[in-house]
């Protein structure tokens, strides 16, 4: 683009610069500064120094801070304008008063033209006027488009489209929201000019993010400036978002102005380009196709796909399908498909073997093609058939939808083991628990640890964990196996330990174990073709230990203390940050507080020592307030501490963590409720409201902060978890146990102030999840000159309508979602 540069300036002085050259041995100093130069600079501060897509109504004027550092002197200053397009810009005297120091720089534009791409520089390049060797910006650039927008209405004069959620629903962990993924109606405009480049208002309104949020959860309270967003549609294959703000700051610890753009070239050097689609008035972009910048770096957004637009006057069309194959029996293996309210037929066709994705989309296109002998096609109101007359192996169904035009809109998969009428595939494991002193020489007792072992043949797939015996009353093997796979972070077996069970036997140890209680071992594995669960069940030995027990709610005594009954001096056991031991802390002094009670019935008490000595040693006073209910202590948030100088001054306060190994702001609310769980023992758990949402507390943490409203971290000073206080009138002296690990079943991370986004960490935890147990979703790739041929290995199979109840007699795994072509 040409550049037009010129000068605005009321009297116009020209200097000569003259030019002189060097040697290596010769060394000539540059100009120095004029004597009394006025050191005019652009301030870094410049909201309209920024690309503007400006309304043919909206005024043609921007304006831009200028200052001076010499502040004598009435002066005009001399400003250079370098604009896109000759005679567009025009720039107003910039004026400093004797003893002024800042001004403003007006700059109109009055004869730039519609849809034309506009850019200008402004610069101070006189040295009477600029340091030369000045450290302030000397220059500010800007650019702007004038629009023309036009309301997008429907066909039957619809004036609002359907806006969903996935960048706000992309930051927290699925517990702190309410209505995750919520969708509400927007306005949308179109450039008059470009099809398909749209403008939406209203997209976040401080109704509708606070409608998602928890906010008593994230102990934050966002603000929405509610900016109108803009989504470049004009290729509909190419569908992408310019980085802009969506004007939601969630505040608190999570303060900033959230961001996004498409994770495409156009946005971000090096992006994945993953573009959106445009089809049948409805706009949506693919997992991760989304980005948002925090600081330096780039965080994943919309990590489920669910960013969507629908125009004014359409309904999303839902083609998704969806196949469960169940356990086979008799030679009957029930497969169920879920189809989506649009998909007018189903067409499916069974293979030998585990196919590949590659394999299965070369068999979707026989399907779809009609050069697949063997498909079938789903009756209208079936739901699951029954499929028979194969020989015992492992097989793939594949499956493709249809829509009311015999177009198909997408294909999935499933593979399963059949087995023949006849035929035993059954799972061959074997698991048990072994109670002995073989390891006491490393402190690991009869008292509490188990060693265990799993035997068996050919499996290829196994859960494991151990639970109190007590804890399994009444539940059936079905229920246990679908907690372990719902758990399977936590309780899948990785190849390396697959290996060893199929190869002499896997052997290990659990530490950390209560005396005198019975433990069971609950194994879940399968083959392939068929699963089983096996329990094995063992006592520790030794006289139980109140010490070592991790306490929940249900393990209240019905009869709890009157508040006199708290007012006492407790010995104090937790397990410290960093340790997964709990050990004896201190000593804990429950007393009557004297601050006023509300009229709510609570009352107020003080607790003494729970911090431990070290934060004393701080210079903190070890002293918070928390409040008695009937019959038990509820924690609180305490900011009260008063500020101590460590190198800097520090505002040390208490926050609470959970078992996903966060801490989170509760806006006042109590994490976790003291009460008597034995006879003069008192434990802290995990308030049951929380619970119900999927967090459980069991930390007390002191952070420290840069700002007297905490939400500055700058670190953790100490951390206790499981805190249990005990009466020294019933308190003996803890067994070896009681300083072993009594947490079972639970995954202690380094704690952290931050949101769980599962996009932070894409390898991480999350992302290994859902790639055990679920195909994400895969678009059609085309190689440049590579023709792939695959043989087809498609069978003759029958299949029989089935009643649905008959879906219940085996767990239906390997989900899979619809594959959009």
């Amino acid at each position: 683009m040409k550049t037009f540069r010129y000068l605005i300036y009321t009297i116009v002085s020209l200097l000569a610069a003259g030019l002189v050259s060097c040697t290596e041995e010769e060394f000539y100093p540059g100009e120095p500064e004029l004597e009394n130069c006025y050191g005019v600079y652009f301030p870094e501060e410049q909201p309209n120094a920024t690309a503007h897509m400006l309304n043919p109504a909206d005024p043609r004027t921007l304006t831009f801070n200028i200052s001076r550092l010499n502040e004598e002197d009435a002066i005009t200053v001399p400003v250079v304008v370098e604009g896109s397009e000759e005679g567009i810009f025009e720039v107003a005297p910039v004026i400093f008063e004797d003893g002024q120091k800042d001004a403003v720089v007006t700059v109109s534009f009055d004869k730039a033209e519609n849809s034309k791409n506009y850019s200008c520089r402004l610069s101070v390049e006189d040295p009477q006027y600029a340091l030369v060797y000045g450290q302030n910006p000397l220059s500010v650039e800007f650019s702007f488009t004038i629009i023309e927008w036009e309301l997008v209405t429907g066909p039957n004069g619809e004036k609002t489209g359907m806006w969903r959620d996935d960048i706000v629903s992309s930051y927290f962990i699925p517990a702190a929201y309410l209505n995750q993924y919520a969708e509400h109606s927007v306005t949308v405009y179109q450039r008059k000019d470009l099809a398909n480049y749209f403008r939406i208002d209203g997209a976040y309104t401080q109704d509708y993010v606070t409608s998602m949020l928890n906010v008593a959860l994230i102990g934050a309270t966002p603000t929405c400036t509610n900016p109108s967003l803009i989504i470049d549609a004009s290729d509909p294959d190419h569908v992408w978002m310019d980085l802009q703000s969506i004007g939601v700051d969630l505040g608190g610890q999570y303060s900033g102005v959230i961001s996004i753009g498409s994770n495409v070239e156009e946005v971000f050097s090096g992006a994945d380009n993953l573009y959106g689609t445009l089809k049948n008035g409805v706009i949506e972009f693919p997992a991760n196709g989304l980005l948002r910048p925090s600081g330096s770096s780039l965080y994943y957004s919309n990590a489920s796909g669910k960013t969507r637009l629908i125009l004014p006057g359409y309904e999303a069309p839902d083609y998704s399908l969806a196949v469960q194959a169940g356990s086979c029996t008799d030679g009957q293996l029930p497969v169920a498909f879920q189809k989506g309210t649009d998909v007018a037929a189903v067409k499916y066709a069974v293979y030998q073997g585990r196919l590949d994705d590659g394999q299965v989309f070369s068999y979707a296109d026989n399907i779809i093609n009609g050069t697949e002998t063997n498909a079938k096609t789903l009756g209208k109101d079936e739901t699951v058939v029954a499929v028979s007359g194969l020989a015992t192996g492992f097989y793939t169904l594949v499956a493709v939808a249809f829509d009311a035009e015999n177009n198909s809109q997408g294909y999935t998969s499933v593979s399963f083991g059949y087995v023949a009428k006849g035929d035993d595939m059954s799972v061959k494991i074997d698991a048990g628990l072994i109670v002995s002193d073989k390891y006491a020489p490393q402190g690991y007792t009869s008292e509490n640890s188990m060693e265990f072992y799993i035997y068996g043949e050919d499996i290829e797939n196994a859960y494991m964990s151990l639970f109190t015996t007590s804890s399994l009353a009444g539940a059936s093997d079905d229920v246990i196996a679908s907690a372990l796979v719902s758990q399977a972070a936590d309780t899948q077996l990785g190849s390396a330990e697959i290996s060893e069970i199929n190869n002499g036997g896997y052997v290990d140890i659990f530490v950390g174990l209560n005396p005198a209680t019975s433990y069971t071992l609950v194994v879940y594995a399968e083959n392939g073709y068929e699963s089983t669960l096996v329990r094995a069940e063992a006592v520790t030995l030794g006289d139980p230990d109140p010490h070592v027990m991790i306490y929940s709610y249900n393990d209240f005594l019905p009869e709890q203390p009157e508040l006199s009954g708290y007012f006492k001096t407790w010995n104090y056991y937790a397990v410290p940050s960093g340790s997964s031991s709990r050990v004896k802390v201190g000593s804990v002094t429950i007393s009557d507080s004297d601050i006023a009670d509300p009229d709510d019935g609570t009352v107020n008490v003080t607790v003494e020592g729970l911090l431990g000595p070290d934060v004393v040693e701080m210079g903190i006073q070890d002293k918070v307030t928390f409040f008695y209910y009937d019959g038990l202590i509820y924690t609180l948030e305490d900011y009260s501490f008063a500020p101590v100088d460590m190198g800097m001054t520090v505002y040390p306060g208490l926050k609470y963590g959970a078992t996903d190994g966060y801490i989170y702001d509760l806006g006042g609310g109590s994490a976790m409720l003291g009460g008597l769980v034995n006879d003069g023992y008192v434990a802290f758990v995990g308030h049951p409201g929380y619970l119900s949402q999927g967090v459980e507390f069991n930390t007390i943490y002191l952070g420290a902060y840069a700002d007297e409203e905490r939400t500055q971290s700058l670190g953790g000073l100490v951390a206790f978890s499981d805190l249990l206080l005990v009466d020294p009138e019933v308190d003996t002296e803890p067994s070896t146990a009681a300083v072993s690990s009594s947490a079972l079943n639970r995954i202690r991370n380094e704690w952290s102030e931050a949101p769980a986004n599962y996009v932070e960490t894409p390898d991480g935890r999350m992302k290994s999840i859902i790639d055990k147990h679920i195909n994400g979703l895969k678009g059609k790739t085309v190689v440049a000159g590579l023709d792939i041929t695959v043989d087809s290995r498609s069978v003759e199979f029958d299949t029989k309508p089935v009643d649905c109840q008959m879906n219940a007699s085996g767990s239906l795994l390997n989900l899979k979602k619809v594959m959009t072509r």
